[in-house]
């Protein structure tokens, strides 16, 4: 019995980031990725559920690769250097400029379409849509770990 034919969506992802990133959020559609990617309507509609849940795969993924970089910054300044904390907040600081560097299409679509509109429409899958609103949990948990480094304390008290 043939075995069914796993699809790579990494392109597909990598397309609809270039898209959004060239002619803005909207020109990223089902049909465009399809006639760029070869892959099916079917296929992405099976894999996504929805254009909207599309989008915010890709934000995911984006915001994700993000807060890995800033966190392996961070997690470096913290285990070296003269002044680790200061180090370490210099780093999360400078990532966006880093990330561009090492990203620039992700960089430049997460600031092309934002999150508050993929998950102001109401369209975005229930839990992809808790997905993104969890990022903010991982960026103030960095935040703590740099506040505690900083001055000793997790809090304004």
């Amino acid at each position: 019995m043939p075995r069914p034919r796993v699809v790579d969506f990494g392109p597909l992802m990598d397309e609809a980031e270039r898209l959004a990133v060239r002619a803005g959020g909207s020109a990223v559609t089902i049909r465009a990725l399809s006639e760029a990617t070869g892959i099916s309507n079917g296929a992405i509609y099976h894999a996504f559920g929805s254009r909207a849940g599309l989008l915010a795969q890709v934000w995911l993924r984006a915001a994700r690769r993000f807060l890995a970089a800033q966190r392996d910054a961070v997690t470096r300044a913290l285990a070296s250097g003269l002044e680790p904390a200061a180090d370490a907040v210099v780093a999360a600081a400078e990532c966006p400029a880093t990330f561009l560097d090492m990203h620039p299409t992700s960089a430049r679509f997460l600031l092309s379409v934002r999150r508050d509109e993929l998950l102001g429409d109401g369209e975005v899958p229930a839990p992809v849509a808790e997905q993104l609103r969890g990022l903010d949990d991982e960026l103030t948990a960095l935040f703590i770990e740099l506040a505690q480094a900083m001055w000793g304390r997790r809090g304004r008290n």
